[in-house]
């Protein structure tokens, strides 16, 4: 029940945020507001690569207190290949031990992570939503 709470709690945060926002912006709206709803430090919206599906094309990331940009990354090695295969992943500790390969992870001291597909209506993944946390 509380878990179930919770995730209604992060919606309306989430619907909240992004409410009225249009174009690029969205996308900025979209990160800072999933990190909000989800108490983590870094959120991130990519794109899967239609042309090259082991890829992700970041389209905005929030490292806590600003928008910033990322390179696009292969995801073989991350749990966010998981997240491109149509799974939500969550782990609540030590996922960058998990994922040795993820330099992302081992780089911000990561302990726990979020990742949300995001399908098109064909059933195929589009895109991925993630928030990852240092604690």
């Amino acid at each position: 029940m509380a878990e179930d709470e919770a995730l209604v709690r992060a919606l309306r945060v989430l619907h909240e945020s992004t409410s009225g926002v249009e174009g690029t912006d969205y996308f900025g709206t979209l990160a800072r507001g999933l990190a909000r709803a989800f108490g983590m430090r870094y959120a991130l919206i990519a794109e899967v690569d239609p042309a090259h599906p082991g890829k992700a094309l970041p389209l905005a990331f929030w490292d806590g207190r600003t928008l910033t940009s990322l390179a696009p990354y292969e995801l073989r090695g991350t749990p966010c290949a998981g997240v491109a295969g149509g799974e939500v992943c969550h782990y609540a500790e030590g996922v960058a031990r998990m994922f040795p390969q993820d330099a992302m992870l081992a780089d911000f001291g990561i302990e726990s992570y979020l990742g949300v597909p995001i399908g098109g209506a064909a059933g195929e993944v589009l895109g991925i939503l993630v928030a990852f946390d240092p604690e």
